[in-house]
């Protein structure tokens, strides 16, 4: 606690004792400096995407949370949630996102109730007062921080109430059972027809930063992405207008020009599906002209339609940990089978609801030089729908040159596409589909 938040607890409380009527002089409030200091650690501070099912974290520099009388989430529409502490400290060498507790804090720990979404929650802690005098208050009340849960329309508060209508699975869930209800979550999402989006490109290529962005279009029923290939903002220099070129075939093709202002995409333009999830999920069926949809028989008992691509990974759970403000299961995948062909390596599922939010993968795509190094797939919910907010790789890419390259020799680092943007326009004709750009970067 600094020393103005001290102040200012201070005159909070010398606030509420004058509006009681009650005498001040017999207190000497000095002793507010000399209290225990409680700062949130989870949820973080004024984040504005909560998990509506969260751990509570606070941390306490001398590790001592007994004063803590009683915890209340004072929310900005509804009702305050009051809950008895049960928190529990973490031990030393443990932190919350993967990495170890800091300084001399220590972190504690409690569960939560379902929160609502879109909703900004105070965070008060009723604290016993240490070594006051007499005279002085037994508790006062600290407001240490707030947060803002994910929106409405976010894909946990979807998943959530899907959850509470299934079955729960008894007993502790292993890897592969983890991994078959990740599964079927994927198979439950639904998106609309077409959807337009934004993809940009980071890096940096010999020390110098390299941002591009593209308009894409994706069709949901098979992930076809179409890309136009100029790009809607770069960091490239445009060429110049003036001079003149002399062209001589043989030799433009021998001795290309290179503007050292410009630079290519690592891997061509990108055509990437936000929706792309390294076959775990399957691609509907295009419907073909005059074709009749098949009439379930309400006589014949069916089985939930499970795809096979489970057996097509050894799932091994290595534990629950924390993303961000979830709680989710790290599993491990060995593919069984070709390993070019099932890529994925490591999934982070979510405990409560099950969805994927990070994949960890041996290539993104099916040729080229992205196709050998990892890279780590982040998952978001935007609308209501699960779409890929970010593909990084941390390896450095070699591309180009040689006498007879179509580009010039660059070493690209820190490579990664962004998708936002996301728009869901109606009425589109297939020929909106036919691309001849020629690159690597494909994704579908």
């Amino acid at each position: 606690m600094s020393i103005k938040t001290a102040l200012a607890l201070l005159f909070a409380t010398v606030w509420m004792l004058v509006a009681s009527g009650r005498t001040l002089a017999a207190c000497d409030y000095s002793f507010v400096l000399r209290q225990p200091i409680f700062r949130l650690v989870a949820p973080e501070e004024s984040s504005i995407n909560a998990s509506l099912s969260t751990l509570l974290a606070v941390a306490s520099d001398d590790g001592d949370f007994s004063s803590i009388k009683q915890i209340q989430l004072v929310p900005d529409v509804g009702s305050t949630i009051v809950l008895a502490p049960s928190l529990k400290p973490l031990p030393k060498d443990q932190g919350l996102h993967g990495s170890a507790q800091s300084g001399s804090s220590t972190v504690a720990t409690m569960a939560l109730p379902e929160l609502n979404p879109s909703t900004t929650y105070q965070v008060v802690l009723v604290v016993r007062t240490l070594r006051a005098p007499t005279t002085c208050p037994r508790s006062l009340t600290e407001r240490i921080a707030r947060f803002t849960t994910e929106s409405a329309t976010s894909l946990d508060a979807l998943a959530l109430q899907r959850a509470k209508a299934a079955v729960s699975t008894p007993g502790k869930l292993n890897g592969p059972q983890i991994f078959q209800n990740a599964l079927q979550e994927l198979h439950s999402l639904s998106y609309p027809p077409y959807v337009s989006f934004l993809v940009t490109t980071h890096a940096s290529v010999d020390g110098k930063p390299f941002v591009e962005s593209f308009r894409s279009l994706v069709r949901i029923g098979d992930d076809l992405v179409v890309t136009h290939p100029i790009p809607v903002s770069s960091t490239n220099k445009p060429e110049s207008p003036f001079g003149f070129n002399i062209n001589i075939p043989i030799l433009s093709q021998l001795f290309k020009h290179r503007n050292p202002d410009r630079h290519d995409e690592p891997f061509g333009v990108p055509e990437i599906s936000p929706v792309y999830t390294f076959g775990l999920r399957p691609r509907a069926p295009l419907p073909q002209p005059g074709a009749r949809a098949p009439v379930k028989d309400a006589d014949v008992p069916t089985l939930a339609r499970i795809r096979t691509v489970a057996r097509n990974y050894d799932a091994t759970l290595i534990g629950v940990e924390r993303d961000r403000n979830r709680t989710v299961y790290h599993l491990k995948l060995q593919p069984l089978g070709d390993p070019a062909q099932y890529r994925i390596r490591e999934a982070w599922v979510d405990t409560n609801t099950f969805i994927i939010w990070r994949l960890k993968t041996a290539g993104i795509f099916p040729s080229g030089p992205a196709s050998t190094i990892p890279w780590d797939t982040e998952y978001t919910a935007v609308d209501g729908h699960w779409f890929i907010a970010r593909e990084s790789t941390a390896s450095s890419v070699h591309t180009g040159g040689g006498f007879l390259a179509d580009t010039a020799a660059a070493r690209y680092d820190g490579i990664s596409y962004a998708f936002s943007d996301f728009t869901y326009p109606r009425d589109l004709f297939d020929f909106d589909f036919f691309s001849e750009v020629k690159t690597d970067a494909v994704q579908y």
